[in-house]
């Protein structure tokens, strides 16, 4: 991981990155374990700071068979950023990846506040196999229940091969902006390809001031 918090980060002691006016890129490549460029774990607290306005870039590589993210959050985990966020190149040589998962426990909510648009682009995994087709790509996925994502402004994904929103868990629930989200044209109709995939959960676009649009 490029950031991640280390010791007692909590809600009341959150670890805060302050950008001071400059640009900041992060990247991850593993090799033999899960890539996650921003990890926030188990009841730990983040947030990035970014009065100025300038982009965050994300990117991670994965060169084994395990996952990529992005950002990558466990139980009870909170993490606020200022955009606008760029989430470019997830790649694994595996057929996971995403731009963000939310991946936590039962009765230990984690949440995610992105405060500014958010551009995710070039997921990508092998598109070979049964499990090539698209079901574990996503720009945004929230797996675990009652996890909440609320990205405060427009969302850019566009053509992904797999779930540009994604959302599984119960009670959980995932608020954007607008914006133009789409998945990847599917010729043969054989991929699980979808703009928004949601199985369970509730989700938001065209967020106004905290409302449904």
């Amino acid at each position: 991981s490029a950031l991640y918090s280390a010791g007692n980060a909590d809600k009341q002691h959150p670890m805060v990155v302050d950008m001071n006016g400059n640009s900041l890129s992060l990247e991850s490549a593993s090799t033999n374990k899960r890539a996650a460029t921003i990890y926030v774990g188990d009841n730990q607290s983040v947030e990035i700071k970014n009065a100025a306005g300038k982009t965050l870039q994300i990117k991670a590589s994965n060169t084994d068979t395990r996952a990529a993210n992005g950002i990558y959050m466990d139980a009870n985990a909170n993490l606020k950023l200022a955009g606008p966020v760029l989430i470019d190149q997830v790649s694994a040589k595996g057929d996971a990846a995403d731009g963000i998962q939310m991946n936590g426990t039962i009765g230990a909510t984690s949440t995610l506040t992105i405060d500014g648009p958010l551009t995710i682009r070039n997921v990508t995994g092998r598109e070979t196999k049964m499990a090539g087709d698209g079901r574990n790509l996503a720009g945004i996925d929230i797996v675990a229940d009652n996890d909440v994502v609320t990205v405060n402004g427009s969302v850019d994904i566009q053509g992904l091969k797999g779930s540009a929103l994604k959302i599984k868990g119960q009670d959980a629930v995932l608020s954007v902006g607008g914006g133009t989200i789409t998945a990847a044209e599917d010729a043969s109709h054989s991929k699980r390809y979808a703009a928004v995939y949601a199985e369970k959960g509730t989700v938001n676009i065209n967020m106004q001031s905290g409302a449904a649009g």
